[in-house]
């Protein structure tokens, strides 16, 4: 008898860190792809820090400087419309994981899918488009290079955190399942 309440209890046990893990997949998710509000890259020019959000290096940015006009400072990137739309995606399938209205292979494409944007948040800076007039205004600093002075910034670096540690979280409740 004492036997079958352990086991009841160790059941009861493995289903709460399975809710817990889900629930924080999700949270971790949403985070990720929240953070394109954040700032993603970063350049130091003397003493200022510039900061660009996600938004801004994946969807483009023109900003108006007085008597020059409208500079294109970043164009429309695929690479990282990319990395969001995984992250999107994985987001989705967490929280149709969540509701346990998703099956194997819905945890497959979720946990897929936020580690391959996980991975790609890190190439930011790679994946980001300077527009013409980017280049030509920061050429005679940084080189011929526009994007040597550009780093990863906070935004981008949590992202990929976040996105990582959403996938691992899921599988979560997989290895509590095989433990049973």
């Amino acid at each position: 008898m004492a036997k079958n309440t352990k086991s009841k209890n160790k059941q009861k046990g493995l289903k709460l860190i399975g809710l817990i893990s889900r629930a924080l997949s999700v949270l971790f998710a949403l985070m990720a792809v929240l953070m394109i509000f954040a700032p993603a890259i970063k350049m130091t020019v003397g003493q200022e820090v510039v900061e660009y959000t996600g938004w801004d290096i994946t969807f483009g940015l023109t900003e108006s400087v007085v008597l020059v006009g409208a500079q294109q400072i970043f164009v429309f990137s695929f690479m990282n419309f990319l990395t969001y739309l995984l992250a999107s995606l994985g987001a989705l399938s967490a929280i149709l994981t969540f509701l346990k209205l998703g099956n194997k292979k819905v945890t497959f494409v979720a946990v897929v899918s936020l580690l391959v944007a996980g991975i790609l948040f890190f190439f930011a800076v790679k994946f980001c488009m300077p527009g013409d007039n980017f280049g030509t205004q920061l050429g005679g600093l940084l080189g011929t290079n526009p994007k040597q002075g550009l780093t990863l910034a906070m935004g981008a670096i949590v992202s990929g955190i976040c996105s990582i540690l959403s996938a691992l979280a899921i599988l979560v409740k997989p290895f509590l399942a095989s433990i049973k």
